[in-house]
């Protein structure tokens, strides 16, 4: 039984550990890739990254301003929302090894979702 409790305790403290792991490794600066809303093909720009305890800010610089975020990392997903003036969304990427992989959505949504890559500089 002892033996059982250890190897649980261990198990999860690997995993807890692992996640933090990677949740450190978002923090950053990025240059960034997406689809624009309008179908004309793509948008460039950068993202910058830092942590603010278990909190991340997010600043998007593209051709179309800043955008400010929050964010928050669970499972190897970064997930936030963010908002350039009175225009409100939300973003969720899959933390690969130098690059977030993701998908975003405005708040007065047309249904749709949009792809965006951060990698990292």
């Amino acid at each position: 039984m002892r033996f059982l409790f250890l190897a649980f305790a261990l198990t999860f403290s690997a995993q807890f550990m692992s996640c933090d792991a990677r949740a450190l490794e978002v923090t950053g600066d990025y240059t960034i890739i997406g689809s624009t809303t309008d179908g004309s093909g793509e948008y460039t720009g950068s993202l910058s990254i830092t942590r603010k305890g278990e909190v991340y800010q997010l600043v998007w610089t593209t051709g179309n301003g800043k955008f400010f975020g929050t964010g928050l990392v669970t499972k190897g997903v970064l997930s936030a929302i963010w908002h350039q003036g009175e225009e409100y969304g939300v973003s969720s990427f899959i933390i690969e090894e130098g690059k977030l992989v993701g998908t975003w959505a405005y708040m007065k949504s047309d249904g749709k979702r949009y792809k965006e890559v951060a990698t990292k500089k």
